[in-house]
């Protein structure tokens, strides 16, 4: 209600100066014009702001802020109604996006619209960008982009009903893909509708979640076609997680290579399996972060020798894969800052959210229940974006997810400093070495990967 009101005063004000970024405080953190009008506007959003922050923490809606009875009713009911919580009106918001530029539709249309491409076109994708990236991107949220599938989108009602070939009529009439509303938008009719849509309650006792998932990938099986967009200017922009856990947490809910093959060919069904099986790399993961460290620590070399041919291959994997993989992200317009980041937070993934999420469809499949959905965080704190400005990494609070994640970091500092001693003594150089030869696996590993799923 608060934001509706605002914008009625800050949309008119938008349009009458051509203003494209609608996000107030984007704008207003901008070089913007300071006009006394844009001033006033600043001071309305600042207002609107604590007022709602005021809510947040207290939980209710103080009577100076209801202006009518009418109001009064539906806040009172809305304090004392036990059944009107987060799980029948959930937000819209859990990815944090805005729209970053209102003519983003306009582009949307021009694919739908196009003749040769309609009759099979699904949804237009754009890239998922985030604003206020530190210059090392510490957490690799810069590089999830358009990769990412369920936010940023376009979709057409026409391809949730059948296969382009196929259309499956609705049960009710008025959710047709080609049915036209004639009554304006204030009619009692339509707001009824648009309550039973945000309220969400047509989703009880369905499939849509448990049993029908993957609703994108699905699309393609039926033979649909989609569209990526990257306009000039970011259609869409969101906040960045701002500390390790809440990275994890985005990664965790997350035979793709034989299912729809037929409808949407095998190279897409490969890019496709780089997401349904990304948890897998959990396993050789963790097996490279303990079992040769211990093996070091044991005295048992389960490596080749540095006199042997053998060594060699490990020393080229370990220089050709980090190489390629330094190329491929120096062209795409990385930073060597930005590149280190995104090894770091490779490993760290598998050790953490990777393992937790192939445990937990583990464990779903016999019948055991898991934890289920994390929301992760979404209200920026001031102190936190300064520690991730300064490129300070951040845990966040406690969580499990830690928990492997610091045994293989002490176990793999141990055998180092083990190796390390015996190399620098020259006891025994060879099985010195081995610290060297563990990381060379980890980049074979990753381009494996790459080149089987994604490349």
């Amino acid at each position: 209600m608060e934001a509706a009101k605002f914008a009625a005063y800050r949309l008119p004000f938008c349009r009458k100066n051509g203003i494209t970024t609608r996000s107030p405080d984007e704008y207003f953190a901008s070089n913007y014009s300071r006009t006394i009008e844009a001033e006033k506007i600043k001071v309305m959003y600042e207002s609107m702001k604590f007022r709602k922050e005021n809510v947040v923490e207290t939980g209710r809606v103080d009577d100076e802020y209801i202006t009518n009875d009418k109001d009064h009713q539906a806040f009172s009911k809305w304090r004392t109604d036990h059944g009107f919580t987060r799980q029948n009106h959930p937000s819209n918001s859990d990815c944090n996006m805005y729209s970053n530029d209102p003519r983003t539709p306009f582009l949307a249309f021009c694919y739908v619209l196009d003749p040769e491409i309609r009759n099979r076109l699904a949804y237009i994708q754009f890239p998922q960008e985030f604003h206020g990236l530190n210059e090392t991107d510490s957490y690799a949220d810069g590089l999830s982009g358009p990769n990412y599938m369920g936010t940023c989108c376009f979709i057409r009602r026409r391809s949730l009903f059948g296969d382009p070939l196929t259309l499956v009529s609705p049960e009710i009439r008025e959710l047709s893909p080609d049915y036209v509303v004639n009554n304006p938008i204030t009619s009692p009719s339509v707001l009824e509708v648009a309550h039973r849509v945000a309220g969400c309650n047509y989703e009880n006792q369905s499939k849509w979640g448990s049993k029908i998932t993957c609703g994108c990938f699905r699309l393609k099986c039926e033979g649909w076609r989609s569209i990526f967009c990257n306009p000039e200017k970011a259609a869409f922009m969101g906040n960045a997680p701002l500390n390790l856990l809440d990275v994890p947490f985005q990664n965790k809910r997350y035979s793709p290579i034989t299912f729809g093959v037929k409808a949407m060919g095998l190279f897409i069904g490969l890019g496709y399996s780089s997401y349904a099986y990304s948890s897998i790399l959990s396993i050789p993961i963790t097996t490279y972060s303990f079992v040769p460290q211990l093996a070091l620590l044991n005295g048992l070399n389960i490596f080749p020798k540095v006199s042997e041919p053998w060594f060699l291959l490990y020393v080229l994997v370990f220089l050709g894969a980090y190489g390629q993989d330094f190329l491929e992200h120096c062209v795409g317009g990385g930073t060597i800052q930005r590149w280190w980041s995104d090894q770091r937070l490779w490993m760290i993934k598998g050790l953490s959210c990777f393992l937790f999420g192939l445990t937990e469809f583990l464990l779903k499949s016999i019948g055991i229940p898991t934890q289920g959905f994390n929301v992760t965080r979404k209200v920026v704190d001031d102190e936190q974006r300064k520690r991730y400005v300064q490129g300070l990494f951040e845990f966040g609070v406690s969580s499990a997810m830690f928990v492997p994640l610091t045994m293989a970091a002490i176990v793999n500092l141990f055998s180092f400093t083990y190796g390390l001693i015996h190399f620098v003594n020259g006891s025994n150089k060879e099985m010195g070495l081995m610290p060297l030869l563990l990381s060379a696996s980890f980049p074979l590993l990753k381009q494996l990967w790459y080149w089987l799923f994604i490349q």
